[in-house]
């Protein structure tokens, strides 16, 4: 009896979860290791193809996807209607969640980042996440913006995801007594805190390189850093 070797395992997997009664896919299959994968989505009468996805993040939305057979992956292809969907945002576009205004600093396969700031001045309470949802896409807070004049301001969370915090961010928050860094800051902007009602800033990392001009001018009660 001829014995013919199992090279299954060698083989890559790619699949893709979508609705097909919205679209189809072709390209799905078993490829060899580094070989081309050429995924094209084509979207029925009354839908729009809106992009793939993978771990419910965006990898782009060309409806035709290249790439090279690494390993074994499952994509999610998405198709909406003309109501559903939501273009993705361009750097400098802006959208308010919660009373905070965010701007897209830049979009890549990997990543989307966006600055925060008031978008009202009368905020109390700013609870600021990690991440953000628009549409269908995930951001990524990296920097603080502005929350300059924002004299009601008593308490604000900054997620571990923020690396910057720009020039006159706090500026006249006079309520604001307490403030805690995230781990991973890198620079703070000048008179980020100026003429603040700062007491106490809470450094939680070593990642600090730059600190601007002013940083803490006219922080009268500053007791504790």
């Amino acid at each position: 009896k001829l014995s013919v070797p199992d090279y299954s395992s060698h083989f890559i997997n790619v699949s893709v979860d979508y609705d097909s009664s919205r679209g189809c896919i072709y390209g799905i299959g078993k490829y060899l290791p580094g070989s081309l994968v050429n995924l094209i989505a084509n979207e029925k009468d009354g839908y729009t193809f809106s992009g793939w996805y993978q771990n419910g993040s965006l990898v782009s939305v060309d409806a035709n996807l290249e790439f090279a057979a690494r390993e074994s992956l499952t994509l999610e292809a998405r198709f909406e209607t003309a109501e559903e969907f939501i273009e993705p945002l361009s750097s400098g576009d802006t959208f308010t969640e919660d009373n905070l205004l965010y701007t897209v600093l830049n979009t890549t396969q990997n990543s989307n980042l966006v600055s925060v700031s008031a978008a009202d001045k009368n905020i109390v309470n700013a609870n600021i996440p990690e991440k953000v949802i628009y549409g269908d896409y995930v951001y990524t807070v990296s920097q603080i913006n502005s929350f300059a004049n924002c004299t009601k301001l008593k308490t604000i969370t900054i997620p571990s995801s923020v690396k910057i915090i720009n020039s006159s961010t706090f500026y006249m928050c006079r309520e604001l007594k307490e403030i805690i860094l995230p781990p991973d800051l890198t620079s703070i902007g000048s008179s980020a805190f100026r003429s603040s009602g700062l007491e106490k800033v809470t450094f939680t990392g070593n990642k600090l390189r730059t600190i601007e001009s002013y940083t803490f001018e006219d922080c009268y009660y500053l007791k504790e850093i």
